[in-house]
């Protein structure tokens, strides 16, 4: 379970300390106008623009950054934008809507949707192109029809010129050296792939309900409302989309220590790459309402009580275009009532949902009606857990980490795995996650590894990717330069493996092991993967926890 401390300290990942600009929400009384639909536009994929749209994109980026080079505080800026989301530490001073990002909280999904839906109207009257989109950056692809292609940087962001209409060599406003290698063309090498490991989906999108309430560690497809505005500190707080895939990509894209780059939340907003990538995110939002009928309040309980709590009526602050005066921008706010349908309260979609099943996905169970489970005899929510103080610390080589079970925690599985108890889970903690030095690196996480194991992240032992993104980063204060290193924590849902272990009599009930070994190589693919965290680094946790959890979990 959470430790008071991580609980307590609220520490920001997009910034420093005060973590959130005051004028990032408010709770005054004043009413977010809804934003006025004049047409539906179509977000594509980026390698499906035509050369045109690809040319206006590039056009308004382009304008967008000039913007910053002559005004550093008009709002419309490239940097500014990108500071509405976190704030590197090279950028001494703070204006208003600097630092507002919503991360580890049941905001995530919805704040990057109003933020990408601002950035967007931007964009466009920077560009002077009326039908300009963000396109997205579709790096989630079928893995019955795998295209590596697809979880390659888009090729028109990698280069650093590109030829213009004229048959100019120009630069391209879409590049950035902030990048791992492996990302980026060159002259030497062509981009590779991203481990499709890092890019998988399918275990977030089969999550429900959107979210939970209370802190006994569920894992939503949203996240927990136990915590609210600004971050969450444990990842219990984060929803499974937010861990998986959204935080492996920031950590394989960027550059470990770079607050320039997507490593860092600070800086991820600087690199032309975060909207397209943001934007495949929103579009997996957006699919997985339509596949489990999150849509219509009416016809969703869940839904309806989720817009009736602070998740549907808190504001948001952010800068719009406005063309009525000499400034040509305006502060507006927004709630999550006003983004549920995309295409009529915001006046966009996306061309397709491909990869995502619209059905309910194969192989997960269909909690995301929540009809029958609020009709069912109401079961209490009842936790039981066990923990290990300040177990070994992680580095280049595997890691095993042994926690014996006591007897209450062996019933409950027990109870479990043979449908004695209401439906629950099992749950992995990592609490108060530390480190000496920024790392962007990733485990792979085994639960029980038989002796002599071949690591595979397709096999049944498999539990997941531990990542560190914005964990253990030195952020600093906005209004000075105080170092501080972030405390952090990581779960796992571990009920489906603890299921294949036991169906393969493989499960032993009174103790468990866990074996963090960095990512390993593909075998079959040369794919960018990030690097071992070196042997300077010092990685390690204060308490690695185990919860069964049973009952009721649904959204009070």
């Amino acid at each position: 379970m959470k430790s008071k401390l991580a609980l307590s300290l609220l520490f920001a990942i997009c910034a420093g300390i005060p973590a959130f600009s005051q004028t990032c929400t408010d709770k005054s009384d004043k009413v977010c106008p809804d934003p006025i639909v004049t047409k539906v536009y179509e977000r594509k994929d980026v390698d499906n623009l035509t050369a045109a749209e690809l040319q206006s994109f590039r056009n308004g980026v382009k304008a967008m950054m000039d913007l910053s080079a002559k005004d550093s505080k008009d709002p419309r800026g490239w940097n500014y934008q990108a500071f509405i989301h976190g704030l590197p530490k090279v950028v001494k001073e703070s204006l208003d809507l600097y630092e507002c990002c919503q991360h580890s909280t049941w905001y995530f999904l919805s704040w990057h949707r109003m933020e990408l839906y601002y950035f967007e109207r931007i964009l466009r009257a920077q560009a002077k192109d009326p039908n300009l989109t963000v396109p997205y950056w579709n790096f989630t692809t079928d893995p019955g029809k795998d295209v590596p292609e697809k979880r390659k940087m888009p090729a028109s962001f990698r280069t650093a010129t590109y030829i213009d209409d004229t048959k100019k060599e120009v630069p391209n406003p879409l590049y950035s050296t902030h990048r791992r290698a492996g990302i980026n063309d060159t002259k030497d090498a062509k981009a590779k792939p991203i481990c499709i490991k890092i890019t998988e989906w399918q275990t977030a999108y089969g999550k429900a309900p959107f979210s939970v309430a209370g802190e006994d560690g569920s894992i939503s497809f949203g996240g927990s409302s136990a915590l609210g505005v600004h971050h969450g500190i444990n990842a219990t707080e984060s929803g499974a989309t937010e861990s998986q895939p959204h935080n492996a990509i920031h950590e394989v894209v960027g550059i470990p220590g770079d607050d320039q780059s997507l490593a860092s939340a600070d800086g991820a907003g600087l690199d032309p790459a975060f909207w397209p990538f943001h934007a495949n995110l929103d579009r997996l939002f957006g699919c997985w309402q339509q596949s489990h009928n999150f849509l219509d309040p009416a016809k969703n309980p869940e839904l309806k009580k989720l817009l009736d709590s602070k998740w549907g009526t808190t504001k948001f602050f952010f800068f719009d275009v406005d063309d009525t005066n000499a400034k040509g921008w305006k502060k507006v706010c927004l709630t999550g009532k006003q983004l549920i349908q995309t295409a009529s309260q915001l006046g966009y979609k996306y061309t397709d949902c491909y990869p995502f099943p619209l059905n309910k996905t194969p192989g997960q169970k269909d909690d995301s009606s929540l009809d029958q489970a609020l009709s069912a005899a109401v079961v209490p929510r009842m936790v039981v857990s066990t923990a290990l103080r300040f177990p070994p610390e992680l580095g280049d080589e595997p890691v095993t980490i042994t926690m014996d079970l006591p007897s209450d925690v062996q019933q409950r599985i027990h109870g479990l795995l043979t449908n004695e108890l209401p439906d629950g889970s099992v749950i992995l903690h990592l609490e108060d996650i530390h480190m000496n030095q920024p790392v962007a690196t990733l485990y792979e996480v085994y639960l029980d590894l038989p002796d002599r194991p071949v690591l595979d992240w397709r096999g049944r032992y498999y539990v997941g990717l531990l990542n560190f993104f914005g964990i253990g980063q030195h952020h600093h204060h906005a209004d000075g330069d105080l170092p501080l290193s972030t405390a952090g924590g990581r779960s796992f849902d571990i009920t489906e493996v603890v299921r294949r272990l036991a169906a393969n009599n493989e499960w032993r009930a009174d103790k468990l092991a866990i074996t963090f070994a960095v990512v390993q190589n593909e075998p079959d693919e040369d794919c960018v993967k990030p690097a071992a965290p070196g042997p300077d680094a010092h990685i390690g946790f204060t308490e690695m926890s185990l919860s069964v959890i049973t009952g009721n979990t649904i959204l009070k």
